[in-house]
């Protein structure tokens, strides 16, 4: 769940909503939300004061404030830290790929289906 906020010139309007996550094997990948179609402030569960969202961590796929990023994990350098526009370009390079990748499979199982076909017509 990721608390979102939607600042206007008079009020401020917080809601809840869940982060679309694929699962390609072990990997989760969050795909940030908006708020009534506008740009909406993420800010972490984890810490209070409402932290703007600010990184992504690649090992983790979490979204990370500062004070996150400042956290034993991110900090030692054993996890890779991005900016949320770095995370969403590979992101989006992985998904072109797997897409690509499977799109070719369909294709060829595809051909070898009519091949089949083919043979089985001509055994009759």
């Amino acid at each position: 769940m990721i608390n979102l906020t939607k600042q206007d010139s008079e009020q401020s309007h917080t809601s809840s909503v869940s982060a679309f996550t694929t699962n390609a094997g072990n990997d989760n990948t969050s795909v940030l939300p908006t708020v009534n179609d506008s740009p909406a402030m993420v800010v972490c569960e984890k810490h209070e004061g409402n932290k703007k969202i600010e990184a992504f961590c690649l090992a983790d796929k979490e979204l990370l404030c500062i004070d996150c990023i400042l956290a034993d994990n991110h900090r030692s350098g054993s996890h890779e830290v991005v900016t949320i526009v770095k995370a969403v370009e590979k992101e989006k390079a992985e998904l072109t790929a797997r897409y690509k990748t499977s799109k070719d499979v369909t294709n060829s199982l595809g051909e070898q289906n009519e091949k089949i076909e083919r043979h089985l017509t001509n055994l009759k």
